[in-house]
């Protein structure tokens, strides 16, 4: 399995693939452009990081996260990472794929405190995280 880098030249797909997880999530999907549009303004802020993954060439989906430094307002805040978009082409689903993914992210981020949202409407997704 191999991890890449996102970057603006994979705004293309990475748009396409999140309309269909708003489709998974049983979210009103965007348009294409849309979705495009948003991620071309998040990367340029250099808010938001992420990789595309592939096995054997072939790539399956990706993550998108923000760093959130810790709040000084508040006691106890540490460093976070906060898991925006995590994204599996259905077909690599249910076996173990995303997990290992997701798995291997964590250990890219160490100890780093993460956070994620699922939503109600995304029952497949809540049975996975």
């Amino acid at each position: 399995m191999e991890f890449r880098t996102l970057n603006n030249r994979d705004i293309p797909q990475i748009a396409l693939w999140n309309v269909a997880l708003h489709v998974d999530e049983g979210s009103v999907p965007m348009s294409v452009p849309d979705a495009e549009a948003r991620l071309r303004s998040w990367m340029a802020t250099g808010k938001f990081s992420g990789s595309i993954f592939s096995l054997d060439g072939q790539a399956f989906g990706y993550i998108l996260y923000e760093h959130l430094a810790a709040n000084p307002d508040m006691r106890g805040s540490t460093d976070s990472v906060y898991v925006r978009h995590f994204y599996v082409l259905p077909e690599y689903r249910r076996q173990g794929i995303g997990t290992d993914v997701f798995r291997r992210f964590q250990e890219e981020m160490g100890e780093t405190k993460m956070t994620l949202d699922v939503k109600v409407t995304n029952p497949a997704g809540q049975k996975f995280w």
